[in-house]
């Protein structure tokens, strides 16, 4: 025992960053790479989580990995992603010994940009290409050697939930760590190109200038230059054709990102596209995707409980016989007896009656997250959350709160200015919370169901949850239009592709916040039921 403790202090800890874009498959890759081994935490002086797993690489080396929040350039403009760009660069904490690229084959052209500006970081990488049966389901097929020769760095396979292409992901990972690939910067090609081709439209106008200077008048518009360059027309729609964000460099990434794309997609035939859109109209439509919204929470709600109920029955009647028995065990010592049955059996008790409800409910939430629904949910609500003040990234923080308000107050960061953030945050706590929820089952069960059956008490469950939910709407209203002032600003969401939840994904996050529940209202509870049971029990008369 002693040797195996001395051999893992001497072992080696690599840190290896997830890094991707949102919805490209990386929670399932991380989930793949550490199992339950994880460790949720925060960055120093943020709320935003992360989120760490381990695994062993060979005898002499372990593989902290750390799931960076989902980005779509290192420029930063969320609190999210500032800390990911900083965890990236090595500012909050030590810079990874190696990235593991998680690269979306369904969005390869979108993903391959943030990549090109990874490569210019001097850390190894590796790429695991994920997605691949979709977008094949789509008709697009990729060639991984070719991709690999264009990006200069390993590329896998990988179909995570399957454990497809994971082994040769974490071969390469060691081998990176030893001898390191260098990925190469293709985007330079694309930029002396644009550069160059904007450089003879500024001559055939008269204006000669070196090539150094032609950066200069685009990205510097209170330049000498780009003044005198604005005054000639067609010059100043060549530099809005050649930089339309103003950026030479931006324009020459997505250059090499769509350039890359195309050389290692082979198209099919086949057409696939059309089911999904049909689907897209469908659940984002005004009329019919909010009754299908409506319809999918009531059946979420009517499914907690109606599964909780015979479960927690099943819980309590066994606590309860294993407090008969151990009653009798203790029969000759009433006060330890009492303490066993009335205070810790009753308080392990109270906290797992509750937690089939917890699961449940986290169950349905991680799986319209896997199937993408939760996306377009998010879209749908936008319209209705537009008219209040915010829009539908405030769906996120909100559905979170009906689990926690802490993790949904957490979640607002992800508003795009302080004052929606803000009013995000103060109508939060008007969801209703998992804690509120065996209240309500309790409740519903001594009083709704007796009368009216499981149907309406599933109805009633539903109908609780969505009162503080139509409350909210309308204080958020007054809110905006007396105190905050906010502007209504516009909503991009990228919809991910539709596929079959991950179930080995829904499990962990089964798991892990029903981990938390029993480390933090489990704990209030069973010390609330042992100080309520010595307020019952003491003080004692002699006689008893």
């Amino acid at each position: 025992m002693s040797s195996e403790t001395t051999h893992r202090q001497r072992s080696r800890v690599a840190t290896v960053a997830l890094v991707g874009n949102p919805n490209s498959g990386k929670t399932s890759v991380f989930n793949r790479l550490t199992g339950a081994h994880q460790k949720v935490a925060n960055y120093p002086g943020v709320t935003v989580e992360r989120v760490a797993g381990r695994f062993r690489l060979d005898e002499t080396t372990e593989a902290e990995v750390v799931d960076i929040p989902g980005l779509y350039s290192l420029r930063a403009s969320t609190e999210d992603e500032e800390v990911a760009v900083g965890v990236i660069e090595g500012r909050i904490e030590r810079a990874p010994d190696i990235i593991v690229y998680v690269l979306d084959a369904d969005n390869l052209e979108r993903n391959l940009f943030l990549f090109s500006q990874l490569s210019e970081r001097g850390i190894p990488i590796v790429v695991a290409l994920t997605m691949t049966d979709v977008a094949e389901k789509r008709g697009r097929t990729i060639d991984t050697a070719k991709l690999a020769a264009e990006l200069g760095v390993d590329v896998f396979r990988v179909v995570a939930h399957k454990g497809v292409g994971l082994r040769d992901l974490t071969e390469a990972i060691r081998a990176n760590l030893i001898h390191p690939r260098t990925p190469r910067r293709g985007h330079q090609e694309f930029l002396q190109k644009r550069v160059e081709a904007l450089r003879e439209r500024f001559a055939r106008s008269g204006v000669d200038v070196e090539t150094r200077e032609v950066e200069r008048a685009v990205e510097e518009e209170g330049s000498e230059l780009r003044q005198s360059v604005d005054q000639i027309p067609e010059l100043k729609i060549a530099i809005q054709e050649a930089a339309p964000e103003g950026n030479l460099d931006i324009a020459a990434r997505y250059d090499w990102a769509a350039h890359v794309a195309k050389t290692v997609t082979i198209l099919s035939e086949d057409n696939k596209w059309s089911l999904s859109d049909r689907l897209d109209y469908l659940l984002t439509h005004r009329v019919f995707g909010l009754a299908i919204f409506l319809a999918i929470m009531l059946l979420v709600f009517e499914s907690i409980y109606t599964l909780s109920v015979p479960i927690s029955d099943a819980i309590d009647s066994g606590f309860s016989w294993l407090g008969e028995v151990v009653g009798g065990w203790l029969s000759g010592t009433p006060t330890l007896q009492s303490l066993v049955v009335d205070g810790v059996i009753t308080g392990i008790g109270s906290v797992m009656v509750f937690l089939p409800q917890i699961l449940i409910l986290f169950f349905f939430i991680a799986a319209l997250e896997g199937t993408g629904y939760l996306a377009r949910a998010s879209f749908l609500m936008d319209r209705l959350l537009g008219w209040c003040g915010l829009n539908g990234r405030a769906f996120v923080p909100l559905l979170s709160s009906f689990a926690c308000a802490i993790p949904g107050i957490m979640a607002a960061r992800v508003m795009p200015d302080a004052k929606s953030r803000l009013a995000t945050i103060l109508i939060a706590p008007l969801m209703s919370c998992s804690a509120r929820l065996p209240v309500y089952v309790l409740f519903i069960g001594a009083v709704i169901e007796p009368q009216f059956g499981p149907f309406w008490a599933g109805v009633s469950l539903f109908a609780m949850h969505m009162v503080g939910a139509i409350v909210a709407i309308p204080i958020v209203f007054i809110l905006n239009k007396a105190v905050l002032k906010t502007k209504r600003l516009p909503f991009v969401l990228e919809l991910p592709s539709y596929q079959w939840p991950k179930w080995r994904d829904v499990w962990l996050t089964m798991y892990n916040r029903g981990k938390v529940f029993v480390d933090t209202a489990g704990r209030i509870i069973f010390l609330m039921t042992i100080i309520v049971w010595a307020l019952l029990y003491f003080p004692r008369s002699d006689e008893a």
